[in-house]
């Protein structure tokens, strides 16, 4: 009896340890919202099983971390000097700034849209050194989650101390001098919308925890960083600005302070941000799924899906919190289930796309998008529209690497 007893008391502790186990697992897998974990985790697994389907990619990906294993970090402290006086202040001119035609010295300049200045993207401001920053700590961690060479999360790492965290090269954090139009103004509210890369970097963060070469001190650091850019959001004009704008702009500042409390680990506030994403989700997308301010612009497919795939983010974010905003449904029946019936008919080309632009853009980004609505709404034709996006990209595009088959 008492051995009997003692087998179902040791059974039951087991079963216990390994709930407890499992859930604190599952606690410290990474809640990524820009791309599924579980997809990189099977892909991983299949390039560790010597599966080729991902060979070509896997070894790109390879190639260009090796190559950035040798490169020097960017500095937000190179470049021209801020308008603040502040090395540290990011500054750039704003993307669709140009010099004025009409008049000698090209001061002030005026916007425009549809094209880029590459002035905007010179080595006097920090648009590029910032881009290029984010982009390197992507790849670089995505190396060492496929490959477990730890000389990759090193590099990621001292990219991120480097722009973010060593007190004589980090970055302040702020946008206060981003998307500046010389002669009028030092900075503009949108310049913010240049952070958007940082909501896929924490996920890529999340990865490199993973790791043994990322300290407990240097993600605290990050993290206060993070704390503190959320604050400047919520706090400074441009921040507030930006908020109540009616299109993208808004929608991705939603999407950030929602990523950037994910990756922090601060819940206060979430209902107010699922609130204001109902509010938004409502007043951008029509009864037939277009959203107008997107559609209108120059390039107006491109828009469109950058728009949708905010809220694609910002409805992943909502739901590591428990807010569903994937399943809300607004009074006129309007959901997120709508832009994609507006728009996969044109990705497909079963529809010519008459508005601003033309049907392309990053392939990756519109697979994972549709492979998310897909899973939670009726879109018989997502699949043609994934298998022709598929197709477009090549074999060795590193893009493969994000899309579990």
């Amino acid at each position: 009896m008492n051995r009997i007893f003692l087998w179902l008391i040791a059974t039951a502790c087991c079963t216990i340890l390994s709930g407890v186990c499992l859930a604190w697992a599952k606690k410290n897998e990474p809640s990524c919202i820009a791309f599924s974990y579980d997809d990189l985790s099977a892909i991983r697994k299949s390039i560790k099983a010597g599966k080729t389907d991902y060979l070509p990619a896997y070894n790109q990906l390879l190639k260009y971390a090796a190559q950035l294993l040798e490169t020097q970090p960017e500095k937000v402290t190179d470049g021209d000097r801020p308008p603040t006086g502040d090395v540290h202040d990011f500054y750039s001119i704003g993307k669709f700034s140009w010099r004025n035609p009409n008049t000698p010295d090209g001061m002030p300049y005026i916007r425009g849209d549809g094209k880029y200045n590459e002035e905007a993207f010179g080595d006097r401001y920090d648009l590029t050194r910032f881009e290029t920053t984010v982009k390197n700590v992507n790849i670089l961690t995505l190396a060492w989650f496929y490959s477990g060479d730890e000389r990759y999360a090193v590099k990621a790492g001292e990219l991120l101390k480097n722009w973010f965290i060593d007190p004589e090269t980090r970055m302040n954090p702020n946008m206060k001098c981003a998307a500046a139009l010389p002669g009028v103004n030092d900075g503009l509210p949108t310049g913010i919308i240049f952070t958007v890369m940082l909501v896929e970097m924490t996920d890529h963060v999340q990865l490199l925890r993973l790791s043994k070469s990322w300290d407990a001190d240097s993600d605290k650091n990050l993290r206060k960083w993070f704390a503190e850019y959320k604050t400047w959001l919520e706090t400074s004009d441009f921040g507030k600005i930006e908020k109540a704008a009616k299109n993208n702009h808004g929608t991705w500042y939603a999407a950030q302070i929602v990523a950037y409390n994910l990756f922090i680990g601060e819940k206060d506030g979430m209902n107010e941000e699922f609130q204001q994403a109902k509010n938004k989700l409502s007043s951008q997308v029509m009864p037939r799924g277009e959203l107008p301010l997107e559609i209108k612009r120059v390039e107006g497919f491109h828009y469109f899906i950058y728009g949708l795939k905010a809220f694609n983010v910002l409805a992943n974010g909502l739901q590591k919190f428990g807010y569903d905003l994937w399943a809300y449904q607004t009074p006129d029946k309007k959901s997120l289930m709508l832009p994609y019936k507006y728009i996969i008919p044109y990705i497909t080309r079963e529809k010519s796309w008459t508005s601003g632009g033309v049907v392309s853009g990053n392939a990756r980004d519109q697979i994972i998008m549709i492979k998310q609505a897909a899973a939670r709404y009726d879109l018989p034709e997502s699949k043609k529209a994934v298998d022709l996006l598929n197709a477009a990209m090549k074999p060795n595009d590193i893009g493969q690497l994000y899309i579990f088959k």
